[in-house]
């Protein structure tokens, strides 16, 4: 199998856009599944996606030249103190094609290696990833610590 993971362009779009949707009706929560894609949120994820690329992190990764994971990481402040940055994974997904691949692993490596040199150039001042209860992922074996767990109500 070949690797690649890099930068995505405008003509990815839609196959972000599909791993997305994916990753959404994967989420034990039901009010995310099956998304409606409206004018106003396909604008809001656009913006959001060209703000990422442009400031935060957004990688694609493939296997054998076809796209099958996405990452993307944006930048925030902390709630209680605006001037502490922080770089939020807010979309981790990787296809079933290539869920038992070394796809995943390649991602978060790449993901690390950004962040790092982000914090290394004062850009940030830390960053975290998550995780799905349903998909478990055992970030200590890269250095990352449990800092926190959410909980959320279901119907």
């Amino acid at each position: 199998m070949d690797y690649t993971i890099r930068t995505p362009s405008f003509a990815d779009y839609d196959r972000v856009m599909e791993l997305l949707i994916e990753m959404a009706n994967y989420n034990e929560l039901t009010e995310l599944h099956t998304p409606k894609w409206s004018a106003k949120n396909e604008k809001a994820i656009a913006n959001l996606i060209t703000e990422c690329a442009r400031t935060g992190i957004f990688y694609v990764g493939e296997v054998d030249g076809k796209i099958e994971a996405i990452i993307i990481g944006a930048i925030f402040p902390n709630i209680w103190l605006q001037d502490v940055k922080w770089l939020r994974e807010i979309a981790f997904w990787v296809s079933n094609r290539a869920k038992h691949t070394k796809l995943g692993l390649r991602m978060v490596l790449k993901y690390k290696e950004r962040a790092l040199e982000m914090v290394e150039a004062g850009y940030i001042d830390n960053f975290v990833i998550t995780s799905l209860e349903k998909l478990p992922v055992e970030y200590e074996k890269f250095g990352f610590h449990k800092i926190e767990t959410n909980y959320a109500w279901s119907k």
